[in-house]
C-alpha cells in the first residue's frame, strides 16, 4: 500500500515541478539553517563536559577587595592547591596549571633550530586525575611527576617527530636552557575545552613547583570534590584556610582575598575576565540561537502548508475522482502524507550535501569547526530521522486532512468554498511575515552593533597597528629591529607591551603612601618608552617617557622611585586635577611611583565595561608583544 502511495506521490511531484521545487528549496534552507545552528549550540553547550565527573570539578578564582573596590581574577598562588589537599579532606584531588603564554612565548629546539611556540604550560602530577584526557603513549600517573618531563599533543608530536610513537623518550630543548624528555603523547585538546596547549611540562620543573609560595597569584587552580560533598561544605573551609594563612598579611596591607569556586562547565559562559586563553560566550545567545533555529523550521513548514493548501483547488477533481472510485479518506490521507515525506527527505538529503560543502567555511564564520560526524553517528542519524518525521508530519498533516476530507460531489464541482482554509492560510502568512520582519530587524541591529565596533573611538589610533609575539630572548635585539623597520619604511613607530591595548589584564593596587591617602584597584600596563607615540595616546598633562626613565623592576630592586602614567579614571579616583597630579608620589603595587603624565581615557577592555583606572609603566621584562605602527601604503 505505502509503496503505491510513494509511486503516485512521486509522479505527482514530478508533474508539478514548480510546486515541488519551491517546497524542496524552502525545506532545504530551513533544515540547513536548523542543523548548522544546532551543531554550533551542541558544540558550545558541551564546553568542558568531556571530563569524567565534570560536575565535581571546580576552578578556584579570587575576589580581591580593597576598600570599596573589588577585582575578580582567575589565578591563584602556587601554594593554594597543596594546602587545600593537606587541610580539606573533602577535596578528592586538585591540580595547578601555569599558562606560560600569559607572559611570553617559548623557543623549542629539537636540534634543527628554534621554533617559537605559544601554547606551553606547566601542570602538576595530578593533572590527568582531574582532567582525564586520553594518552596515546605513556603513563598518565608518571607523565608529570619528575622535573623536565614534557607531554605533547598528538599533532605537536607529529609536527616535531613525524608520528606520536616516535616522540616518546625524545629530547626537546626549551628556551635554549633545559632539555625536556617527552614522557607522554596525549590526544589533541578538544575544541570545546577551555584548556588548549601543545606542550605540558611537569610543574616540578618550575621554581614555584619546587618551592610553592603564597605570592604571586599567577596559577590556575582546580579541585575535584568528593561525590558525597556539597559546595556548602567546601566554601566555609576555604574561607578558614585563607584566614589562617593570609589573615595577617591582609590586615597589614589592607586587602581581602575571597576564594570563589566556579564549576568548570560554566567557565565558557561566565565573566570574561575568568575565561583564560579562549573567548567565551553568553549562554543567553545559545537560547536565542535555539529560538531562531526553531522559527526557521516553522517558516519552512508554514511555507509548505501554504503551498499545499493553495494547490488544493488544482487537485479537486483528483480527490473527487478517487473518492468516486472508492478511495477511503485514510487512503487519501496516506497519499498526501507520503508526498510530504518525499519532499522532506529530499530536502534533508540536499541539506546534508550543502552542509558538507559549507563545512570548510563554517569555522571562519562561527569560530567553531562543523562536526558533521555527529550527524552520522547512530544518535545523530536517529535524530535526523526523527526531525524528518516531525517536519513531514507537521507540514503534511493539515493539507492532507483538508484534501482527504472533501466530499466527492463538491470536490468535482467548480466553486468550492473553504473559508476555514483561507483563514488559516492568511494567519500563517501573517506569522511568516512577523517572524521574517523580526529576524530582519535583529540582523540590522547586529549589523549596527558591528559597525559601531568598527567605528567607535577607542581612545588610541588602531589603524595600521599590528602585534607581533616575541620571546624574551629576542628583547636584546628589539631596538635593532625597530631601527631597521624604520629605516626600510616598514614602520613609523614600534613599542613593547605586555598585552594588546584592547585587553590589558594585569591587576594592581594603589594604597596609602607617598602623597596619596586613597586605596583602590587598577589595571597595570607594562610597556617600553615608545608606547605613547605608537598608540598615539593623548597626554593631558606632564611629559612622555624617555629612554632615561628606569623600568619598574630595576627601580624596585634598587629601592628607588619609578615613573608612571595614569589615565583620567585613575586621576578621578585619586582626587587630583591633571596638572596637580604631576610629580605626585603614590604607593603602586607595593612600591613608590612618581606620576609623570596623565593620558586621556582609552578602552582597554570590552566595550561592555566602563573604562577603569589604568597605570602605564616601563618594564620591558614583562612584555611579550611588539606593537608596530605600519607606514602608510603597503609596506609589507
Amino acid at each position: 500500500m505505502w509503496k503505491n502511495y510513494f509511486k503516485v506521490s512521486l509522479r505527482n511531484l514530478i508533474k508539478r515541478k514548480l510546486y515541488t521545487g519551491i517546497n524542496i528549496l524552502g525545506l532545504t534552507i530551513a533544515i540547513v539553517s536548523f542543523l548548522a545552528i544546532s551543531l554550533y549550540i551542541y558544540h558550545e553547550w558541551n564546553y568542558d563536559r568531556m571530563y569524567s565527573d565534570y560536575d565535581r570539578i571546580y576552578k578556584i578564582n579570587q575576589d580581591f577587595r580593597m576598600g570599596e573596590d573589588s577585582k575578580l581574577v582567575g589565578t591563584t598562588p602556587s601554594l593554594l592547591i597543596p594546602t587545600i589537599l593537606d587541610e580539606i579532606p573533602e577535596v578528592e584531588t586538585g591540580t595547578i596549571v601555569f599558562d606560560v603564554s600569559i607572559f611570553s612565548s617559548v623557543l623549542i629546539n629539537r636540534g634543527e633550530g628554534n621554533q617559537e611556540e605559544s601554547k606551553f604550560a606547566y601542570a602538576d602530577q595530578n593533572f590527568f586525575e582531574v582532567f582525564d584526557f586520553h594518552l596515546i603513549h605513556g603513563d598518565a600517573k608518571k607523565a608529570l611527576v619528575e622535573p623536565n618531563q614534557l607531554v605533547l599533543t598528538e599533532s605537536t608530536a607529529k609536527r616535531y617527530f613525524g608520528s606520536a610513537g616516535e616522540a616518546l623518550g625524545k629530547l626537546l630543548k626549551v628556551n635554549d636552557v633545559l632539555e625536556y624528555t617527552v614522557s607522554a603523547v596525549m590526544e589533541d585538546f578538544p575544541s570545546n575545552s577551555h584548556l588548549d596547549f601543545d606542550f605540558i611540562s611537569s610543574f616540578t620543573t618550575h621554581r614555584h613547583g619546587k618551592s610553592p609560595e603564597w605570592s604571586p597569584s599567577n596559577y590556575f587552580s582546580y579541585i575535584k570534590i568528593r561525590d558525597d560533598v556539597g559546595l556548602e561544605t567546601i566554601q566555609p573551609k576555604l574561607d578558614q584556610l585563607i584566614e589562617k594563612h593570609l589573615g595577617e598579611a591582609q590586615k597589614t596591607y589592607g586587602f581581602q582575598s575571597i576564594l570563589l569556586l566556579q564549576p568548570v562547565r560554566n567557565i565558557h559562559f561566565e565573566i570574561t575576565e575568568l575565561q583564560g586563553n579562549k573567548p567565551g560566550t553568553d549562554i543567553k545567545y545559545l537560547y536565542i540561537f535555539g529560538i531562531v533555529a526553531v522559527l526557521l523550521i516553522l517558516i519552512g513548514i508554514i511555507n509548505y502548508v501554504n503551498m499545499a493548501t493553495a494547490e488544493a483547488t488544482e487537485r479537486n477533481k483528483e480527490v473527487g475522482l478517487r473518492k468516486v472510485m472508492g478511495a477511503e479518506r485514510m487512503q487519501l490521507f496516506g497519499q498526501f502524507i507520503s508526498e510530504s515525506f518525499i519532499l522532506t527527505l529530499s530536502g534533508m538529503t540536499l541539506s546534508l550535501l550543502i552542509l558538507f560543502l559549507l563545512s570548510s567555511n563554517f569555522e571562519s564564520v562561527s569560530g567553531v569547526a562543523m562536526q558533521l560526524d555527529l550527524l552520522f553517528s547512530p544518535v545523530g542519524l536517529l535524530g535526523l530521522l526523527l526531525l524528518a518525521f516531525f517536519i513531514a508530519l507537521l507540514s503534511g498533516s493539515y493539507p492532507a486532512f483538508i484534501l482527504s476530507g472533501m466530499e466527492p460531489l463538491k470536490a468535482l464541482g467548480k466553486n468550492i468554498q473553504r473559508s476555514g482554509v483561507a483563514w488559516l492560510r492568511k494567519s500563517l502568512v501573517v506569522f511568516q511575515f512577523f517572524v521574517s520582519i523580526g529576524l530582519l530587524i535583529s540582523t540590522l541591529v547586529v549589523k549596527h552593533q558591528l559597525d559601531y565596533m568598527q567605528s567607535v573611538n577607542l581612545g588610541y589610533e588602531r589603524e595600521r597597528l599590528v602585534a607581533l609575539t616575541i620571546n624574551h630572548k629576542m628583547q636584546p635585539m628589539i631596538e635593532g629591529m625597530k631601527n631597521e623597520m624604520r629605516r626600510q619604511g616598514i614602520a613609523g613607530e614600534a613599542a613593547l607591551a605586555a598585552d594588546l591595548p584592547i585587553l590589558i589584564k594585569a591587576g594592581y593596587s594603589i594604597t596609602h603612601g607617598g602623597d596619596n591617602t586613597r586605596e583602590f584597584s587598577l589595571t597595570g600596563y607594562a610597556v617600553d618608552p615608545d608606547i605613547v607615540n605608537t598608540l598615539e595616546l593623548q597626554i593631558l598633562s606632564g611629559m612622555n617617557f624617555t629612554d632615561q626613565d628606569p623600568s619598574r623592576t630595576l627601580a624596585v630592586e634598587k629601592e628607588k622611585e619609578f615613573p608612571i602614567m595614569i589615565n583620567e579614571s585613575a586621576l578621578r579616583e585619586l582626587g587630583w586635577a591633571a596638572e596637580e597630579a604631576i610629580e605626585k608620589r603614590i604607593q603602586f603595587g607595593g612600591s613608590i611611583a612618581r606620576i609623570k603624565a596623565v593620558v586621556e581615557d582609552f578602552y582597554f577592555n570590552s566595550l561592555h565595561h566602563q573604562i577603569g583606572p589604568l597605570a602605564i609603566f616601563i618594564d620591558q621584562g614583562q612584555t611579550n608583544l611588539l606593537l608596530v605602527k605600519l607606514s602608510q601604503g603597503n609596506p609589507i
